[in-house]
């Protein structure tokens, strides 16, 4: 029997338009984010290879350094579009979630609470019918406060898996462009030197962009796990009787809240082939959760 409205409230209109809007307003940032990896790792890379494998071309060196140059300011402006809808589509999410499980808006560190107008741009388009039952019907058999926490344990775990072995793909093609990129330094530029300055520099680009990966990886799982402690801390009280209280999940949320608002963005190719088993795999562990944790017996 259902103890509160979460699976329902989910699948009104007005939930579904709020998951649409952050999901295009996600795309829409990815779609930039891509552009510049394109523009700021990719092209330098590929005109570093032309200039070790094309030497007879002058202009390329002069390329180099007048696109160089346009791509440091057009990252500046590519970042902040970025974010700005990076941190829209966060805050939409949020207010879906505070919605569904009865919480407050945190304005000190949201900041204003999106607006209807907000949503219905943002959400435009042709709606996924993928939308409805974003959290597990199980969770309404259990008291608000407990089915709020096991979907934000959802929430957490999806993401960790997502982003674990999007990471490994990551660095799997970094690794093999690196490979590449010094096989053809080195068979051109017999030299030490010349090895060094035709096949790593050019890569530099390349390295940078896996580092900054690797540390806003660490960074993502490290928020993931501590909200993962934090939500194991109140499944733990509420096996022995005590409900997490309204400011726990506030506080949870909250850092959800953040995580969302700074994390780095998974493509949404990658995003739609580890879909299904992702799922499948969160759904499970928030049925196994509430056995667990005896979540059923609770009032």
């Amino acid at each position: 029997m259902a103890q509160n409205d979460i699976t329902s409230k989910q699948n009104e209109q007005t939930s579904i338009d709020r998951l649409a809007a952050q999901r295009n307003l996600y795309t829409h940032s990815k779609a930039i984010s891509h552009l510049l990896f394109v523009a700021s790792v990719l092209v330098p890379v590929i005109l570093a290879i032309l200039k070790v494998v094309i030497t007879s071309c002058p202009l390329i060196p002069k390329i180099i350094v007048v696109y160089s140059f346009m791509a440091t300011l057009s990252r500046i402006w590519l970042k902040d579009m970025t974010d700005k809808r990076k941190l829209m589509a966060a805050k939409i999410q949020q207010l879906f979630d505070c919605d569904l499980f009865g919480l407050a808006w945190n304005e000190a560190l949201c900041g204003t609470k999106p607006k209807p107008e907000d949503v219905f741009n943002a959400r435009k388009g042709k709606i996924d019918k993928n939308l409805n039952n974003w959290y597990e019907s199980i969770v309404s058999e259990l008291p608000l406060s407990l089915g709020a926490l096991v979907c934000m344990r959802t929430n957490v775990a999806y993401d960790q898996s997502l982003r674990k072995q999007y990471s490994v793909l990551c660095y799997i093609i970094t690794f093999i462009a690196v490979a590449i990129v010094c096989s053809l330094g080195m068979i051109n530029n017999t030299g030490m030197w010349d090895a060094f300055l035709y096949g790593i520099i050019p890569l530099m680009p390349l390295i940078t962009w896996g580092i900054d990966l690797h540390k806003q990886h660490c960074a993502n799982l490290k928020a993931l796990n501590n909200i993962e402690t934090l939500i194991e801390t109140s499944l733990n009280q509420a096996k022995e009787g005590h409900q997490p209280s309204q400011r726990t999940l506030e506080e949870i949320q909250s850092f959800i809240f953040l995580h969302r608002k700074t994390s780095y963005l998974i493509p949404n190719m990658f995003y739609k082939i580890a879909r299904r088993k992702n799922e499948a795999a969160a759904f499970y562990g928030a049925n196994e959760i509430c056995k667990t944790y005896n979540l059923f017996k609770i009032k």
